[in-house]
This record gives structure tokens, sequence and C-alpha cells, in this order.
């Protein structure tokens, strides 16, 4: 690009004669920047990433409350990333949205506060707890009678015999406000427990819902004789359902915990501009910061950009798409640690990194169980890594 023959003409003015010798230049000093034959580029890489990192152990408990995020920072992310680990501590997924988000404190920037409240009901997983005011068990022996939540409608089956238990599920009315949330709720009651209960809704305009679940009969065959009578055994089995059905899932996206909106500053123009930070042609954009991590789900999602979203998890990448993009997600990763602290590491040490964990086609951890995982790797290497 800064060779394009109309800036030299036009631009720099430069002659036949010092476009050659600037040719030249350019193939002294790429000659000069190769290394030579035999060199031992991997103990160099491992003293460049290794030095900083002992100065960085200084500030990681220091910088570790700095941001409202609840990340990893320092070494202990620092390890997570040499170990390939399949569990890191705190997951981050960077979402963009299908098309850009201006970030203005004027005119659009309701319209922007509603996308973004909008992308943010999506995402976050969220359960049957989390609708739920209360949740009680009861012993109700004529439910002709009854006055726990609903009037008693007769059974959906009526040749199941029922017995006095009762779970009474109240949910808050005022988290019903869509239609789908509550088919989704029912019907994922439905699937779980429609064999061993008999489940009975009351909506109303003036109160909150509620759902009641009576247990049928057949149950007894199956329970356990952990308890003297017969009420104690019965008690200890809602317990658990009454457990389970908090958890049963209703919306969202598995794994994602919470999304938040925040700004990013783009620049324009080229790389090398962009680094330098010469032009100020630049705007603000908001992305969503997921807490927890679902690629697969989040990259097939409508509203969301596959090719600019991305997860800090490595090996999520790496099944997902490809060793090749976990490659360069552990290029970045690695830069994000380095960044608060103001280290710099050339980037031909990280590739050097980088190429020897991703040269087997999967992710090898920079320790003594990835080493022993490498074929034709002798014991003296492998006492040499210790």
């Amino acid at each position: 690009m800064f060779l394009a023959s109309k800036p030299i003409c036009d631009n720099y003015k430069l002659s036949e004669k010092c476009f050659l010798g600037l040719l030249e230049e350019i193939k002294t000093k790429f000659n000069q920047s190769l290394a030579p034959a035999g060199e031992g580029i991997g103990s160099v890489a491992a003293q460049s990433i290794g030095e900083p990192t002992t100065q960085m152990t200084l500030n990681t408990f220091h910088l570790a409350g700095v941001s409202d995020k609840n990340v990893t920072l320092g070494v202990p992310r620092l390890q997570e990333l040499l170990d390939a680990s399949k569990n890191i501590k705190t997951p981050i997924t960077t979402i963009f949205y299908h098309r850009s988000l201006p970030y203005m404190e004027r005119g659009d920037a309701e319209v922007t506060r509603i996308l973004s409240s909008a992308l943010s009901f999506d995402f976050p997983e969220r359960h049957i707890k989390d609708f739920l005011i209360s949740s009680r068990i009861y012993y109700d022996a004529n439910p002709e009678t009854s006055k726990i939540g609903a009037k008693a409608e007769l059974a959906s089956n009526q040749e199941e015999k029922r017995t006095p238990w009762v779970i009474a599920l109240t949910f808050d009315r005022k988290k019903h406000t869509e239609k789908e949330t509550w088919a989704a709720i029912s019907r994922n009651i439905d699937k779980k427990f429609s064999q061993q209960f008999e489940i009975v809704e009351n909506k109303s305009d003036n109160a909150d819902p509620v759902t009641t679940l009576r247990c049928y009969e057949k149950v007894k065959e199956v329970l356990p004789r952990e308890s003297k009578t017969e009420e104690g055994t019965f008690f200890k089995y809602l317990n658990l359902v009454e457990a389970d059905l908090k958890k049963v899932f209703v919306s969202g996206v598995r794994g994602i915990k919470t999304v938040k909106n925040s700004k990013r500053v783009v620049y324009e123009g080229d790389h090398k501009e962009e680094l330098s930070k010469k032009r100020r042609d630049f705007f603000e954009q908001t992305i969503f910061e997921a807490e927890g991590t679902n690629l697969r789900e989040i990259l097939a999602h409508p509203k969301v950009n596959p090719y600019k979203s991305y997860s800090n998890d490595i090996t999520e990448i790496f099944n997902i798409l490809g060793i090749e993009a976990a490659r360069s997600s552990f290029i970045n990763e690695f830069k994000e640690i380095l960044k608060p602290y103001s280290i710099y590491v050339n980037h031909r040490h990280l590739s050097v990194l980088a190429d020897w964990m991703s040269t087997r086609g999967v992710l090898t951890a920079i320790n003594r169980n990835g080493i022993n995982r490498v074929r034709d790797v002798s014991i003296l290497r492998k006492a040499s890594f210790e």
C-alpha cells in the first residue's frame, strides 16, 4: 500500500534510482531480521516471555479488583492459557450485534439502549427459580375442596390415583409479561413431571399465577423405604422434586449468566495507523460482554455478528472453529494479559509458542502432561523441561 505507484509519484516524488535504492534497503533489513540456521529460537522465546511475567507477578493482586467485571488477570490467567485449561475460572464472551450500534449520548442513544436491553434479555440463562415468589409442600387430603392454588380440577388422567401430597409454585406475575415465557414454563414442567404428578395451572389477571403438582399413587412403587413412615419417605422425595423444579430451564442461552453492554473505541484506517493512533478517525461502538460462554449457540443467534464475536475460552474455540482459530485466539488472549501491565513481548516469540502448542493439530499444554503426549520426546528433553 505504501509502495503503490500513485503515492510514490505524486506524494513522495521518488525517482527510479531512489525507488531501487529503497527496495535494496528493504531486502537488507529483511535479511538481517532472519534467524540463523540452528539458532535456539525456542529458548529465546521462552526468555522473552518468561522474564516479563516475573514483573507481572508483583502487580497481579493489586490489579485484580480494578475492573467492574469479574475476570481473572495476571499469572492465574496466564497459567490457564499455558495449561490449555478446559474449565477456566471466569469465561467471558464478547458479542457484537449483527449491525454496528453507535454509542452516542444523544439522539440515537435511546434506540441503542432499547436494542441493548432486548439482546441482554435474550441471552441470560433463566430457570424457573428466577420467576418464583415461593414454593411450598402441602398435605392436602381432599382435592375436591382444596384451596391451594387453583380450585382442584378433575385429574387429566382419571385412571391415576392421587395422593394428598402437593407442591405449590407461586410465580411473580410482573415477570410474566410475555406469553412465550409462561408457555415455556408450562411446557418444560409438563415434559419432565407429567408422568409422576397431576399438574394444574391457575392464571389470573389480578393475582400471581400458581401451579400445583399433586403426586400420583404409583410413585410409591419406586420410592425407597428410607424412613420409618410413608409420610417421611414422600416428604424427602418431594423435597428433591422441588429442588429439581427450580432448576428447570426456561429460556435464554445455556451457560450465559449475565449480559452487560459496554463501549469500545474502533479506529478506522489501516493497521499501522490504528497502532500509532495518528489518525483520529474513530467511532464508539456498543458491544455486549456475557459472563459465561456457549459459543455454538451464540454464533447461531440471528442478532449476533458471527464473524466478530468471540470467547476467551481457547479450548471451546478449538472444538467449534478449529485449531487455527484457537491459535489466533491464544495470541490475542496472551496480549490481553500483558496489556494492563504495559509489558512488551515481540509478536514472533508469541507465535513460536502458539505454533508449538498447535502444531500437532490439537492444543498441547505447556506442562509435563502436554510434553508426555508428544511422540519421540527423549527422556533428557522431558527432564530439561522440568
